[in-house]
Formats: C-alpha cells, sequence, structure tokens
C-alpha cells in the first residue's frame, strides 16, 4: 500500500492511495491466480478543527482470467464513498 497526501492549507487536502492484493493461488475468492488492485482519489476537509470530511472515488480492477465485479460482468468498478473523522 502507498500513501500521498498533500496539505493545501489549514482547511483543504488531498489523498491518494494505491493498493495491490496477489491471491496466488485463487483461495481467497476462487478466482484462480489473480492480482487485485485499487487508486483511491479523496479530498480532507477540515470544516472545523475537531472535525475531518473526506470524500473519495476508488477505481478497483483485477487481471484474472474471470470476472471479479458486478456479479461477474466486469473486470472493474468504481466506488464513491464519503467518511468523516471527530476528534475529542
Amino acid at each position: 500500500m502507498q500513501y500521498l497526501t498533500y496539505q493545501f492549507d489549514d482547511v483543504w487536502g488531498l489523498g491518494i492511495r494505491n493498493e495491490w492484493f496477489r491471491d496466488q493461488n485463487g483461495f481467497r475468492y476462487g478466482n484462480g491466480a489473480t492480482s487485485y488492485y485499487d487508486m483511491t482519489v479523496g479530498l480532507n476537509w477540515k470544516p472545523k478543527p475537531w472535525l475531518v470530511v473526506r470524500p473519495e472515488a476508488r477505481y478497483d480492477w483485477n487481471q484474472g482470467q474471470m470476472a471479479t465485479y458486478d456479479d461477474g460482468r466486469r473486470f472493474d468498478q468504481i466506488v464513491l464513498g464519503v467518511d468523516a473523522v471527530v476528534q475529542f
């Protein structure tokens, strides 16, 4: 897993994450020997000193012989998400 973060100012930041998972024997998902990848890009918005809101977009893909996503119809997918961190 690799992370790259950049803080624009006290309120806004950018985060990028790249992950790789190798299912060498196809045991985990039953898709044969496959590598799974994802690339995530997100913003870090800090409207208050105790609150961070993090919307993100993630692109997942694999290099297997069988499609993994969307009930076996696609080799890739896009996932959108948001979370919040409250510090106390």
